[in-house]
């Protein structure tokens, strides 16, 4: 009888064994331990050259000698970076090379979002400081063909105080083609951060129905052909700073 009793607690625990091992995908994941080393593995967790790009990174330590701790501009919000390179031993050490992670290119189309009417709210501008010189322009797309005389934009600031205020007006439209207006902005980033966390552009004197698409265009502050290419995977850049 005990005999018996032992047995069927054993196969009531190597039951649960296997539950607890198809559940957390063992055989899977040691697997992918076995055939794929380290670096691999981080890069696909991590991505090689997208999101995070650890793999990336991981890669330019191997196989370049980093100048101290680089400067990485990750153009895609994601949790920081720097831990998969970083060099205590070089804490606070100037270093003229710069990683670029998700490189846009020289000019970067602002994400917004659409309020009520026409109007278009940049937020987080401080994930833009070290990314962007200035806003270049808005450029606006519409159904049909409209007369420009009235139609301008106004810069508000971050909401204080209950409102927000107006910091420029822009009121001189170029027709681009005949379904297609632009708005010359040459804002520089740092004329409006840190004073504004975010700001709000109000199309004036254009009915929203008329307009197709909105987009607000900002010069990156890293032109490739300013600088040494160390390396370049896809939009992935190591350069230089000579």
């Amino acid at each position: 009888m005990i005999k018996r009793y032992f047995n069927y607690k054993r196969l009531i625990l190597s039951f649960l064994v296997l539950v607890l091992l198809f559940s957390t995908n063992f055989l899977k994941n040691f697997l992918n331990i076995y055939s794929n080393d380290l670096n691999k593995r981080v890069s696909f967790a991590y991505g090689f050259c997208g999101n995070e790009s650890v793999g990336y990174l991981k890669y330019l330590k191997k196989e370049f000698w980093l100048d101290n701790n680089p400067t990485i501009i990750n153009y895609v919000h994601t949790p920081p970076v720097e831990w998969s390179i970083f060099e205590p031993s070089k804490l606070n050490k100037y270093s003229n090379d710069i990683i670029l992670l998700n490189y846009p290119g020289e000019i970067i189309n602002l994400n917004y979002q659409r309020k009520d009417g026409n109007i278009f709210e940049i937020s987080n501008l401080s994930f833009f400081v070290n990314k962007i010189e200035k806003i270049n322009s808005i450029l606006i797309s519409l159904n049909k063909s409209i007369n420009l005389d009235n139609v301008e934009i106004d810069l508000l600031s971050e909401i204080n105080f209950g409102k927000r205020n107006l910091i420029k007006n822009f009121n001189q439209p170029k027709k681009i083609n005949k379904n297609e207006i632009e708005f010359k902005i040459n804002l520089s980033i740092n004329d409006l951060y840190p004073k504004n966390s975010n700001i709000v552009f109000k199309i004036h004197n254009l009915n929203n129905e008329y307009i197709s698409e909105v987009k607000i265009l900002a010069k990156n502050k890293f032109i490739l052909e300013n600088f040494s290419i160390v390396n370049n995977h896809t939009n992935c850049f190591l350069i230089r700073d000579e």
